[in-house]
Formats: structure tokens, sequence, C-alpha cells
């Protein structure tokens, strides 16, 4: 990710399409522990504090990458693509509200059937939670734009919803070279605990987001 957390090799990404409204918001959520092994040494070491990184440049520094990777498969990126992309790097603590709200993207459809309010012919009206106000708002759209956004939330062929990298990566040795007791073990343990976690979170039904 950066230089100065070089030995964070643990990053259990999500990848999610989807947003509150169904309106095409392509995004990554990252979740990174705040532990990993070390490269060199291949001890367990541990994040102090609550800082990771400066996410003003992580911003820039990714924005670059994507477009270059774009060019070289020779693939135009749109000339209205904005100078300033959007990260938001917070502590979430344990992680398990971050888990159980990626878990509502993950393990769901995009729309829940009780959400969808009247249909006709033509049109389709919906309900959707909106995260700033706490309130349900509805919205209605034509009949073949409701469809097209749903198909957008399609994932293409070959894209997967999550990846798992670093430690935590299914073809990862490195956790076998550590200690399963003490530090390394707690922290690997905790590490592969947070994964069923994760598999497991059923969204509750009252929360449409």
């Amino acid at each position: 990710m950066t230089q100065s957390s070089a030995a964070m090799l643990d990053l259990p990404p999500s990848y999610t399409p989807t947003h509150e409204n169904l309106d095409y918001h392509p995004h990554i959520h990252v979740i990174v522990p705040a532990a990993s092994i070390n490269r060199i040494t291949l001890l367990w070491r541990v994040k102090s504090g609550k800082y990771l990184f400066n996410h003003t440049a992580l911003a820039q520094v990714f924005r670059a990458k994507v477009l270059h990777g774009l060019r070289q498969e020779n693939l135009c990126p749109p000339h209205n693509n904005p100078q300033q992309w959007v990260v938001d790097c917070k502590h979430v603590g344990t992680g398990e509200k971050a888990l159980a709200y990626l878990g509502r993207y993950l393990y769901r459809g995009v729309i829940r059937e009780q959400d969808i309010l009247h249909y006709t012919d033509a049109t389709v009206t919906y309900r959707y939670f909106h995260a700033k106000t706490k309130k349900y708002r509805t919205k209605t759209v034509a009949g073949e734009q409701f469809l097209a956004l749903l198909m957008r939330h399609v994932l293409p062929k070959g894209f997967r919803r999550t990846r798992d990298y670093g430690f935590l990566h299914p073809c990862s040795k490195k956790a076998d070279q550590v200690s399963p007791t003490g530090a390394a073990g707690a922290g690997l343990q905790a590490a592969a605990d947070s994964q069923k976690t994760a598999a497991n979170i059923v969204p509750p039904a009252a929360e449409p987001r």
C-alpha cells in the first residue's frame, strides 16, 4: 500500500459497486488489520495508534495507478474524470461494525422485495434508507431504468466480490512460518475468526442497507 506500511501484509478488501439508492457508484472497501507479519523477520507486529497513512496522498497514488493500468490495456479513461478521488480512512476499533456494514452489501441482493413499493406497466417505485438522514426515501423510475439499475450491480464475468491479500491470501505461506503460540498465534486466530465472522454475517431484516 505505502512505504510506511510496507510490513502490513494483511489487506483483506471487499469490492462492491452497489449504493443505497441503486445509483451506479463503484468503490472499494478495504479492511486493514492492525497487525501484520514482518516481511524480513517473520515476526508478528502489532500496529500502535490509530494513524495508518496519509489518505490524501493515497488517493493521488491510487488514481494514478488505476489510470495508468487502463492506458496499458489500451482503454481510454473518460475526459471528465475527476482530478481528485475520494478516500475515507477511519479507525474502526475491533472492526466488528465495519464487517457487519460490509456484510449487508456482500450477502444480500441489490434490493429487497419489500422495498419495491409499487409498480405499473411503465414505472417502479421503491424505497431506500438514506444514511445521513437515517430516514426512508422513495424514488420512482421508468421500468426500463429500474432494470438497468439492477443490471449495473451484476458483476461482470471474471470479477470477484471479495479478495484477500497478505497472510490471509489462500496461497500465502507466511502464516505457517509464524509460531502458532503466543501473540502471533493469538493474532492469526483473531484474523481467522474475523474471516469466519464476515462469512457468516446475515443482514438484519429490518435494515435495508
